[in-house]
């Protein structure tokens, strides 16, 4: 049964006219006629008389009028929400991106953003990389700021930065002044770190496994920024990427030495699926990124 055709019809059935309703619906009356014989013939009933100059409805026509008018509301509110949602769409920017780069990199780069497109959204979600290559593929992410390999051959890859390292100490620390630190030169220290299955958790125990090194670990949590408090507090150091470290407010009460570890590196890259890769807003985004990285490396 043509949707069209039942629109057709009701206008008709509420207008009681087949010259008002072929006006307002823009076609010829002849035309309209045609469709609503078309409609009766799928209905296999009657649905119009014509008494004098008057437009009467049949019982099926009343029946077919009363259920339509619930049925074109209905599809009336679902187009305007799915055209209010592609609207909504079009002025989102959907972000995922590991949490050490959500307190200063991607921050920054959202505030730089939104200078230049203030109509859009910047919706963020921090997560693990795996679960933000996920929502990329799936398309619930417009790109995702990641530090893993893809092996999804319809998500293209973007370099962003490589990074080092860091140890975190108080600033009181004895070491605060040191240029470099060795994995071994920690081994007396409690180390707070996050827990197995974090990629920075896991390029940190690969490393001191590799080098023979056990540094006791205290606490396990899924913030930076609650392991940057608890070093800040004494209660221990801590193993972070450089992103991190970034920021006015980072540093505070804090000290960042690099470590000296070939396994203590990583590439930040952008990744998106290739159905993206013409969204300027998308580009935008990780062009302002990569800049953001280009100054707080001078």
């Amino acid at each position: 049964m043509n949707f069209t055709r039942l629109r057709y019809f009701h206008a008709v059935a509420k207008l009681q006219s087949f010259r008002r309703a072929a006006d307002m619906l823009g076609i010829s009356q002849p035309s309209l006629s045609r469709q609503i014989q078309i409609l009766e013939h799928e209905c296999n009933a009657e649905l119009l008389k014509r008494i004098a100059k008057r437009i009467v409805l049949t019982p099926a026509g009343e029946m077919l009028f009363v259920r339509l008018g619930k049925l074109l509301e209905d599809m009336d509110d679902l187009h305007a929400s799915m055209t209010s949602l592609e609207s909504e769409q079009r002025r989102r920017l959907r972000l995922g991106a590991i949490q050490s780069t959500l307190d200063y990199p991607i921050s920054r780069a959202i505030s730089v953003f939104r200078g230049r497109y203030p109509k859009f959204v910047v919706s963020v979600r921090g997560t693990k990389s795996s679960d933000i290559i996920e929502g990329v593929s799936r398309g619930s992410l417009d790109v995702g700021i990641i530090a893993t390999p893809v092996a999804d051959p319809r998500i293209l890859v973007e370099p962003i930065i490589r990074e080092k390292y860091f140890v975190v100490l108080p600033s009181s620390h004895a070491r605060a002044l040191a240029k470099r630190l060795e994995l071994s030169d920690l081994v007396s220290e409690s180390l707070i770190t996050f827990p197995r299955g974090f990629v920075i958790r896991d390029m940190m125990d690969l490393a001191m496994s590799e080098e023979g090194v056990i540094v006791p670990i205290i606490a396990e949590i899924e913030s930076i920024e609650a392991i940057k408090s608890m070093v800040r507090n004494g209660l221990g150091i801590s193993i972070l990427p450089g992103s991190a470290t970034l920021g006015p407010t980072s540093a505070s009460g804090l000290c960042f030495i690099p470590v000296n570890s070939t396994r203590l590196v990583r590439d930040i890259v952008a990744a998106r699926l290739s159905s993206q890769e013409s969204n300027a807003p998308v580009s935008k985004f990780v062009d302002i990124l990569k800049h953001i990285y280009r100054e707080e490396r001078k």
